[in-house]
């Protein structure tokens, strides 16, 4: 039993900080504030968004993942995806495309534009490099 707890308690410690490189586990929790860096509260809730043809979507990329975390496109549809993220404590450092075979670096605070055509059908799935984050766009009919 107690090897048991040794390995779940490894796992959880292990995964838990598998995306929070360079953050102190022990320092107290700071104080949030709203600020311009930060998805709104609209911005959070809204977890799936809409982008027609020729549109430009902003994915906010935080601690929590991606914001929107599912966009919805037009078939055959050219649209840019606009990532931003909005600080160092994440691992959305890198953004992965596989079905495109796209890596992308996303540098704290600027805007990083992904030009993308959507399929005919099903969807475009993109992560962080550690794959932990994910979201993607999928085509609507």
């Amino acid at each position: 039993m107690r090897r048991r707890f040794v390995l779940v308690s490894f796992s959880l410690i292990f995964a838990g900080s598998a995306c929070n490189s360079g953050k102190a586990e022990d320092s107290p929790a700071k104080p949030t504030t709203p600020s311009d860096d930060t998805p709104s509260d609209e911005a959070t809730k809204s977890a799936v968004a809409k982008v027609e043809a020729g549109g430009r979507i902003e994915v906010l990329v935080d601690g929590k993942g991606y914001h929107p975390a599912e966009i919805q496109a037009p078939a055959n549809a050219a649209i840019t995806l606009a990532f931003k993220r909005v600080d160092e404590q994440n691992c959305g450092e890198e953004l992965v495309i596989a079905s495109l075979a796209m890596k992308k670096d996303l540098p704290v605070g600027q805007v990083v534009e992904v030009a993308i055509t959507t399929p005919a059908s099903g969807e475009v799935g993109f992560a962080c490099g550690m794959d932990m984050y994910r979201g993607k766009v999928v085509v609507r009919p």
